[in-house]
């Protein structure tokens, strides 16, 4: 399987997590102690469940490119390949998509991230500094430019989201809270030394988990929680002894593959990123020594563990995947794709299960992917 998420691939923005416009309240923060340095196997049915397999419809004129982003809402699949939207049933059947690529109104250059609102699509373009809802037909409803340049969008509540835009020099703030277009307030100052040198983008910042959204970064050990419209610090994850010190990001970096250059001669640990939570646990990624490691926590004693490794003991028999092609996306649900060369290259090393062997051995080479869907355990 083609591995998207190189170490490159999970260079975020840097914050230094120390800052925020409001006094961020530190009380119910709970440290989770991390041994990065463990190399465990995660056995799927451990951790998760409520398996499924959706096997998106195929035709010349809804092809996929590379997934940049998922999310399952309103029973319904929406999927961004970066130029177009497909919109999917629950079942994998094809319901509606456009591309609206261009420079003129209602148009976008790339879908540089996109969320749900109601039945509409708001996709952000970066390019263009401008946000643009469609409903559900694919015909822009509204436009709205942005002062600042915007990198990513969290879903929606109570009909407001956060939109983050990163170590913008241009920019006071890193977060904007943002209601129908407008900005009512804002969150995290942009640290000027780090503005310098930090410019890149990542897959994702923000998990909803029920009336809250979480924000996080990969260079920043601190997730933190937007409720009643003020931003708090919920989790500090601790690496012990291999975080990366503040005064690390205070040297002369010439640019953000020198800054790289540095981290790599270091034993530091640095992590966001496919962050996942419940009211039993949250999932993580990290990245050690150049290589992504993933860790279960459990919320009420605090407890972790850390895996290399993904087991599978779902849907292919004894299919071991390395945690960085592990790549899922999380919503309500935990979100795997699998591109259909992937799958008929598993199907001929591993025994597919039963329950989902018509799919896996029905998939051809120029399907569109295969999502593996599941949820973590609440038990």
């Amino acid at each position: 399987m083609k591995n998207s998420l190189l170490i490159l691939s999970f260079f975020l923005l840097f914050t230094n997590g120390c800052n925020t416009k409001k006094s961020a309240s530190i009380t119910d923060m709970a440290t989770l102690s991390v041994d990065i340095t463990s190399n465990e196997e995660m056995r799927l049915s451990d951790y998760f469940d409520d398996f499924r397999m959706v096997k998106l419809s195929t035709d010349k004129d809804y092809l996929i490119g590379e997934i940049q982003k998922i999310q399952l809402t309103n029973h319904k699949i929406f999927i961004s390949d970066g130029l177009s939207m497909f919109v999917f049933s629950e079942t994998g059947d094809f319901i509606s998509g456009f591309n609206h690529v261009g420079r003129g109104p209602g148009e976008y250059q790339k879908i540089t991230d996109f969320t749900i609102v109601g039945e509409d699509i708001v996709i952000l373009n970066r390019s263009m500094r401008k946000l643009l809802k469609y409903n559900s037909s694919g015909m822009c409803i509204s436009e709205k430019g942005l002062d600042y340049w915007a990198m990513k969008i969290s879903s929606p509540v109570d009909s407001s989201y956060m939109i983050y835009c990163g170590n913008e020099s241009e920019d006071e703030f890193k977060l904007h809270l943002t209601k129908d277009g407008q900005t009512v307030d804002h969150f995290l100052p942009v640290n000027s030394v780090q503005a310098k040198y930090l410019h890149i983008s990542g897959p994702s910042n923000f998990f909803k988990y029920k009336n809250t959204v979480r924000f996080f970064e990969v260079f920043n050990d601190t997730v933190y929680t937007l409720i009643n419209k003020k931003i708090e610090r919920k989790y500090y994850i601790d690496y012990q002894g291999k975080n990366i010190p503040s005064s690390f990001f205070d040297g002369n970096y010439a640019d953000v593959f020198n800054f790289f250059q540095a981290v790599h001669k270091t034993s530091y640990a640095y992590g966001i990123d496919k962050f996942a939570e419940n009211d039993k646990m949250i999932l993580f990624g990290s990245i050690y020594q150049k290589v992504q490691k993933l860790t279960i926590a459990y919320i009420h004693n605090r407890i972790t563990q850390t895996f290399a490794t993904v087991k599978d003991d779902i849907y292919f028999d004894s299919l071991i995947i390395p945690a960085e092609d592990f790549n899922y996306f999380a919503d309500s649900s935990i979100i795997f794709p699998v591109d259909a060369p992937t799958v008929i290259e598993w199907r001929n090393k591993y025994q597919p299960s039963a329950k989902y062997a018509k799919a896996i051995n029905e998939t051809q080479e120029n399907d569109n992917p295969v999502l593996l869907i599941f949820n973590l355990k609440e038990q």
